[in-house]
């Protein structure tokens, strides 16, 4: 028996998302935190675990331990997790799950939370000071920034697929209209693929709306037993399924596509929950660029290798579709806060909480995607259940 056999998520929040001058990053995890355990039907008290990720723009040691006191939570773990991407939620989960089985905790809160924009300073995608561990090797080179690593993957699908800017342009206008459906998504405001290809070009073949939102907002989720998820008498969303893959670190030492993590990590996590791909009623997929859903849909097993860049163009991500991708809008419109919404949404889809952007009768959300560029993937299968 494994220790996510008996793990539920019950409850999920998230701030305000846009530019938020004023508020720390710490701050937002804490309105994110508070916000969840009440989701939850908990009481601060009942928390005694919390696992954390500073994130990039303000970030700190014993990150964990400040969410903590910050809350004034006197919790028996504190723990920091960062894996990259949706991995560090999903490592939180993991983490907690371990913490839960072993009769460590009962409750635990899992928060992330950035002020990127309000921070940043102009030419850098990322926090100022922020580094991944590569500049030495790369820098030198011109690469210089995160997303121009993803345009050089971008680039290999194209030579060796076909894959075209309008096809990236696809995922980009279908994230952008799940974001017109959600009130508190960061870009609302539909655009075509015309105002893609007209936006200018950040990495080639990248443009501007290929690339994620530099967003303040925060997120956290409570997980606790299944009984104990059953007796609050709501439905909350179970995991069904986890894998994971690493590869690399930095994109200079990355294997070719056909070899990266993605489709390793999927399997595993579909072999576990004994499901594929095709099973998923939503999908939602790290998307620091508009390349990354295209890759994430092959990985999936939803078409197959060199595939994705048409199935994006044949309208298959968009809500209606038998496996519709990012309903929430993704990091490309919702908001960038290091893809703990993308979890957060699943759980939303499973509960039947998501409002306009519901999948009638969803009862099995995947969430997938990667650390770094393409470095460490991972993938969690979830499902609903009633209490």
């Amino acid at each position: 028996m494994s220790v996510l056999d008996d793990i539920a998520v019950v409850g999920v929040a998230e701030t305000e998302i846009g530019k938020l001058p004023g508020r720390s990053a710490i701050q937002l995890q804490a309105e994110a935190a508070v916000a969840a355990v009440a989701d939850a039907g908990l009481a601060k008290a009942d928390i005694d675990a919390v696992f954390s990720f500073s994130g990039y723009s303000q970030a700190m040691m014993l990150h964990a331990a400040r969410v903590a006191e910050y809350l004034g939570l006197r919790p028996e773990l504190a723990v920091v997790t960062d894996v990259g991407g949706p991995g560090t939620h999903h490592a939180a989960l993991l983490n907690a799950a371990a913490a839960i089985d072993a009769g460590m905790c009962t409750a635990a809160l899992c928060a992330y939370g950035e002020n990127g924009i309000s921070i940043r300073r102009a030419g850098r995608g990322r926090a100022p000071g922020t580094l991944t561990g590569g500049e030495d090797f790369e820098a030198p080179y011109g690469q210089i920034a995160m997303i121009t690593g993803y345009a050089l993957f971008a680039q290999r699908h194209m030579h060796l697929y076909g894959t075209t800017s309008e096809q990236l342009g696809a995922v980009a206008v279908a994230s952008r209209h799940h974001a017109s459906l959600n009130d508190n998504a960061h870009k609302r405001h539909p655009i075509t693929l015309a105002d893609h290809q007209a936006s200018p070009m950040i990495s080639s073949p990248l443009r501007r709306l290929d690339c994620s939102l530099i967003s303040d907002a925060g997120g956290a989720f409570v997980v606790t037993s299944v009984d104990r998820a059953r007796a609050l008498g709501r439905p909350f969303a179970r995991v069904l399924g986890y894998g994971a893959a690493v590869t690399h670190h930095i994109p200079s030492q990355a294997p070719d596509l056909d070899s990266l993590g993605g489709p390793t990590a999927a399997a595993r996590a579909f072999e576990r929950a004994g499901l594929r791909g095709a099973d998923a009623d939503a999908v939602y997929i790290h998307d620091a660029c508009t390349f990354s859903v295209v890759a994430g849909v092959e990985a999936l097993g939803l078409c197959g290798p060199g595939e994705g860049g048409p199935y994006a163009a044949s309208g298959a991500l968009g809500l209606g579709s038998a496996h519709p991708v990012n309903l929430h809008g993704g990091m490309l419109s919702h908001g960038h806060a290091g893809g703990v919404f993308h979890l957060l949404d699943a759980v939303r889809q499973l509960r039947g909480a998501a409002g306009r952007r519901q999948v009638e009768g969803a009862e099995v959300a995947v969430v997938h995607g990667n650390g770094g560029v393409f470095s460490a993937f991972s993938t969690m299968v979830l499902g609903r259940e009633d209490p």
